[in-house]
């Protein structure tokens, strides 16, 4: 987290969001990174409280992930759906010292469990699961018109972490020129009702459990409008990018190809793909560099990125400044 954003966040604030939302004073932190997450007790019962600064999201834009959140579970997705504060409210507001604000929600806790990394030889099932509940996603977007047209979720294109200048150092010229030729490039890139809607935009394997049938859905912070091809990249990306398999091409071409080919079955099984989809993968691996590279920037300084962070960050690197995805298997 920023410090600007850590000096705000007291004893003061999170005792006003644990006693809004009615939660014992026990807590469980779970991360820091863009949002404040912790575990916490609500009536003998686990829940997620997320905290949100507004440097981070817009009120609206918070109020609008809620809505989806809930529209996806009304149709049968299985997402962690956000709970009410004691005052029958979805969000709760807290000022902090100077001025600024932040947002406190509450989500139902996922059932299951994590799966750290689907390795060699691979959880088919589990996988399957992965393809066939994003493919209902999709499916589900393109009818989602509840807040669609107040536009409070953004467009891709207006994530922070695009304007690459302002978070990678001047210094790294060719990675900023590369980084702005692939989002302009973008730009031309046709949207239709069954390529580009509202998606979860990162669904890799830490942002679900699974419960040895379905997957669990939660952490919607990052949903956008984007081309739907992005929410079966990163899957992808994810898997080998924090994955102990040995990076070599080879390996990661294998490994891509059998990831794909189940994920794609379970996809198929709720939705068509889109046309193009295998081009468009290759773009959207290629944009998931970029914004990696750029939040890693912004949300790490340099003399806390300890050796595995800046292997990776040199890794992204590489490949923005080669104009290369980080697998090439795309026939």
């Amino acid at each position: 987290m920023e410090a600007l954003v850590s000096r705000q966040f007291n004893s003061q604030v999170m005792e006003y969001f644990l006693k809004v939302f009615g939660l014992e004073k026990k807590t469980r932190k779970l991360g820091d990174f863009e949002n404040y997450v912790y575990e916490v007790i609500r009536g003998s019962e686990p829940f997620i409280l997320r905290i949100t600064h507004c440097s981070h999201r817009a009120i609206s834009e918070v109020e609008a992930e809620l809505d989806w959140i809930e529209y996806l579970a009304e149709h049968g997705i299985h997402v962690c759906r956000p709970y009410s504060s004691l005052n029958g409210r979805l969000m709760e507001v807290k000022t902090a010292a100077n001025g600024t604000e932040f947002y406190g929600c509450l989500f139902r806790k996922a059932p299951g469990r994590r799966i750290e990394s689907p390795d060699l030889p691979l959880n088919e099932k589990m996988i399957h699961s992965w393809g066939k509940t994003i493919g209902a996603m999709h499916k589900l977007s393109k009818s989602y018109h509840l807040k669609e047209q107040e536009g409070y979720r953004k467009q891709w294109h207006q994530d922070d972490l695009l304007e690459v200048e302002a978070h990678i150092p001047a210094s790294e010229s060719i990675t900023i020129s590369h980084a702005r030729q692939l989002v302009e490039m973008l730009y031309r890139f046709p949207k239709t009702k069954d390529n580009y809607g509202l998606i979860h935009n990162d669904i890799h394997s830490g942002n679900f459990h699974y419960d040895g049938e379905k997957i669990h859905i939660f952490d919607f912070d990052d949903s956008c409008y984007l081309w739907y091809v992005s929410d079966i990249a990163i899957p992808v990306y994810y898997s080998l990018q924090f994955s102990p398999l040995e990076k070599t091409s080879r390996k990661r071409n294998t490994f891509a190809k059998a990831f794909l080919a189940i994920f794609i079955e379970g996809y198929q099984k709720e939705n068509e793909l889109p046309d193009q989809w295998r081009e468009q993968l290759k773009w959207m691996l290629m944009l998931r560099d970029v914004t990696l590279y750029s939040v890693l920037h912004k949300k790490i300084a340099p003399q806390e990125r300890n050796q595995k962070i800046g292997q990776i960050m040199s890794e992204v690197k590489n490949r923005i400044e080669q104009k290369q995805p980080i697998i090439d298997c795309f026939t």
